[in-house]
């Protein structure tokens, strides 16, 4: 925006932000922008500025999710041809939190905004927000821990009573064998990729970049989160893998299920769209709540006979080493788990 001055005079000016972004930016929506970078100037003079105030509007309570509601709308009216767009919310001043469905309802704020990594606050935080509905996924879970801490702290805390866990994320390596940990020892969460992309440029360029993956009966968000909710999911390196992974016993969908029974079971392994190279890997460990440290071997065959006491997943290496997909497990157990299965995941009787 260019507006005329008076040489030596104050002078007030009122300047819309979210007008100027709609017309230099007719295609996205207006209100999905930061305040960042903000530079005002003067062509060939000197100049003052005194008493900058912003004045934003629709702060008070759940008006900025009503306004992300919106941008979303927008977005999707402008873009979402075949893409279909639900709201989500990270919680950030707990270790790190996602929010899928439930009514969005804001937690109350700690004043000053400091983070605290407590895992009891993290906890309860975790129970307040499933008490509002939805899933709650804890995000990039090492960044104040190593993997033997992790791997601890999840065995005593019931993993903070999360339903996801971001396990495609840096240190890859680590975060796998803690995945392997929690395996052993049935803690029934949903392995998922990254949750989100902070720099909006191209994700699959990023460092971190791993997505999602669900079966699911439709794109409704009640089929995907029950999906995630069952484990019936994978992940894979948005730039290297978009194949699709799954556990089968008799050409029924198995990912993420607890199968009850004292014999052993045929289960085959799928992983399609291999790129030149990759090979599939079945992933068999025993799961007999022992110890804090993976028990695992890899198959050759893609069918695998897992007895009980046991657990299978599949993942696809490329030619060069790097684990570039990787799917929730199926666990055959011929007793109880020290954790209560989840119904969602029960085949069998528990």
């Amino acid at each position: 925006m260019c507006l005329p001055v008076k040489p030596g005079q104050w002078q007030e000016f009122t300047f819309v932000l979210r007008d100027d972004v709609a017309k230099l930016w007719p295609d996205i929506a207006a209100g999905d922008n930061a305040l960042t970078g903000l530079r005002i100037g003067v062509q060939n003079a000197g100049f003052v500025a005194d008493r900058l105030t912003f004045h934003r509007s629709r702060r008070a309570g759940q008006a900025g999710e009503r306004l992300r509601a919106e941008v979303i709308a927008a977005a999707a009216a402008r873009h979402g041809a075949g893409v279909t767009h639900y709201r989500a919310m990270e919680v950030s001043l707990v270790r790190h939190l996602n929010w899928f469905g439930g009514d969005q309802t804001f937690p109350s704020f700690p004043s000053p905004p400091i983070r605290d990594n407590d895992p009891g606050l993290t906890a309860s935080m975790v129970r307040y927000l499933k008490s509002h509905g939805g899933l709650v996924c804890w995000n990039h879970p090492m960044d104040v821990a190593k993997r033997d801490e992790l791997a601890k702290l999840m065995l005593e805390r019931d993993f903070l009573g999360v339903d996801l866990v971001e396990i495609g994320r840096k240190p890859f390596d680590d975060l796998l064998w803690v995945y392997d940990v929690a395996c052993r020892n049935p803690l029934f969460f949903t392995a998922v990729g990254s949750s989100d992309d902070h720099d909006a440029k191209d994700w699959a360029k990023e460092p971190e970049h791993d997505i999602t993956y669900v079966w699911s009966a439709s794109s409704a968000q009640p089929d995907l989160l029950g999906a995630l909710a069952k484990g019936a999911a994978w992940f894979t390196d948005l730039a290297r893998y978009r194949g699709s992974l799954d556990l089968r016993i008799g050409g029924v969908s198995q990912l993420g299920a607890v199968l009850m029974t004292k014999s052993p079971v045929k289960v085959d392994a799928i992983a399609t769209g291999l790129p030149s190279g990759a090979k599939a890997e079945v992933i068999v460990g025993v799961a007999d709540e022992a110890a804090a440290v993976p028990s695992t071997k890899a198959e050759k065959s893609k069918t695998v006979t897992v007895s009980p006491g046991h657990y299978v997943r599949v993942q696809v290496r490329l030619a060069g080493g790097d684990v570039v997909g990787v799917s929730n497990p199926l666990w055959v157990l011929d007793k109880a788990p020290k954790r209560p299965i989840p119904p969602v995941r029960l085949r069998g009787k528990e």
